[in-house]
């Protein structure tokens, strides 16, 4: 809370632990250590914000009205993401990409969607993945300093992307996922290297299962460009399970029943930062509209052993 002193932000009030979040678009959920409080200008009203699920979670969220000029809340209200990251596996940032951009995506997606490349479950579109080569504009989002600025803060400076999809629920495509991790890997070819398998081929690109190493050291970034309110299947994690290496189903279900799950509720333009190793997933949305997420990874390393990487997108050039 050390970055409160801005003259634009004068009082953090605590509030109830009890209720539900509201979902106005002009108001910017960020995360805070412990606790929930609400950060206002000086004079606003106490509005009374509580937890979703009406039994409050054991971090917090807070409320940030009348945002500065180009302040990004949650790189001057969180605190230090390097150590959120670390220790819970996730954190979300709401208003990274500016909504031009955001509009520009959208359009492009529409336009864009070859064959191969669409993810369908029972004739409904549900995705789209190799959107880095297939879409220009998500290349360019990929490398640019808004979203590069934060990994390189999680994964060290020269991070890039790697790989790029995108999900989409709809009322025709209302899709639930079970809790899992992400695994596998985009890579250029399949090669007899040690600890890599099981492989696949998906969209006509080779993945495989790295060593679990490899995925440690990776960052997910999901850029929303949709509101995400709690009745449009957001995603839920399960704090710091992405440092239990590998977690198979008797794993799974003792990380449930020893933490509480959280939902990722993110505004259009906001991001969820992501380690690949936490437990994740998403029901089926209740309140069913757009909640389309572009799902971009990114690492800092090569791989070991002689295998490649199928993308590798760094910052673009100013």
């Amino acid at each position: 809370m050390k970055r409160l002193e801005d003259s634009e932000l004068r009082r953090v009030v605590p509030v109830s632990e009890r209720g539900r979040i509201g979902t106005d678009r002009s108001r910017d959920w960020v995360r805070l250590s412990r606790g929930l409080a609400q950060i206002a200008p000086k004079g606003a009203p106490n509005l009374g914000l509580q937890t979703p699920d009406g039994a409050g979670y054991p971090w917090g969220f807070a409320l940030v009205r009348s945002r500065p000029k180009g302040l990004r809340p949650m790189l001057e209200v969180m605190g230090d993401r390097v150590e959120a990251v670390d220790r819970d596996g996730f954190a979300v940032v709401e208003g990274v990409v500016d909504p031009s951009t955001v509009d520009a995506l959208v359009e492009a997606i529409d336009r864009a969607g070859p064959l191969d490349a669409l993810l369908r479950r029972e004739q409904e579109v549900y995705g789209m993945r190799d959107l880095l080569r297939s879409i220009p504009e998500v290349r360019s989002l990929a490398g640019s300093a808004c979203l590069l600025d934060l990994v390189d803060r999680v994964l060290g400076p020269g991070s890039f992307a790697v790989r790029g999809l995108l999900f989409d629920k709809t009322a025709g495509a209302n899709w639930g996922v079970p809790w899992h991790q992400d695994l596998t890997i985009a890579v250029k070819a399949r090669v007899g290297a040690e600890g890599y398998g099981p492989w696949n081929v998906k969209g006509g690109i080779p993945h495989v299962r790295p060593p679990i190493a490899v995925v440690e050291s990776m960052l997910t970034v999901r850029v929303h460009l949709d509101d995400c309110d709690p009745g449009r299947g957001p995603l839920r994690v399960v704090p710091g399970s992405h440092k239990g290496g590998r977690i198979d189903a008797e794993g799974t279900r003792g990380w449930l029943e020893r933490e509480r799950a959280v939902d990722c509720l993110v505004g259009r333009g906001g991001v969820v930062l992501m380690r690949p190793l936490i437990l994740h997933a998403s029901s089926s949305a209740t309140n069913p509209g757009r909640r389309r997420v572009v799902h971009l990874e990114y690492s800092a390393r090569a791989l070991p052993s002689g295998v490649e990487w199928f993308e590798a997108v760094g910052r673009s050039q100013p």
